[in-house]
């Protein structure tokens, strides 16, 4: 996650060109933990700061309890690497989760941008 071309995307020309100013002075610096797949035996464990951010594979699970929760169209990229340091996890369109993951050079899928705002009084 934390050299991807899609992470740069996001956080570039995506936040750049979708969000207005008065849109972005409401979207929070978030820290984002890159924890390991422990089923593939990575070693990640690092810290981003991003505006915008892909969910893990834990998030999905948490934030999305059951796989109707999770289901859509197509299929949709987590930041959780996969089963080599060329992949990443993913979520199936049925809602399914993926931890072996796809090639992140595999443009088929979709993404499901997160944000964080800041509280306002």
């Amino acid at each position: 996650w934390e050299n991807s071309s899609l992470r740069k995307w996001l956080n570039g020309d995506f936040y750049s060109s979708v969000f207005a100013n008065c849109e972005k002075a409401l979207i929070k610096d978030t820290s984002v933990v890159n924890r390991d797949n422990f089923e593939y035996g990575h070693n990640v464990n690092y810290e981003t700061i991003d505006k915008v951010y892909l969910l893990s594979l834990s998030e999905a699970e948490k934030y999305f309890r059951k796989d109707s929760d999770r289901k859509s169209d197509s299929w949709w990229w987590l930041r959780t690497p996969g089963d080599h340091s060329g992949s990443a996890a993913f979520v199936f369109k049925d809602g399914s989760l993926f931890d072996i993951g796809s090639d992140v050079n595999n443009s088929g899928g979709g993404v499901r941008p997160v944000i964080r705002l800041k509280r306002t009084v």
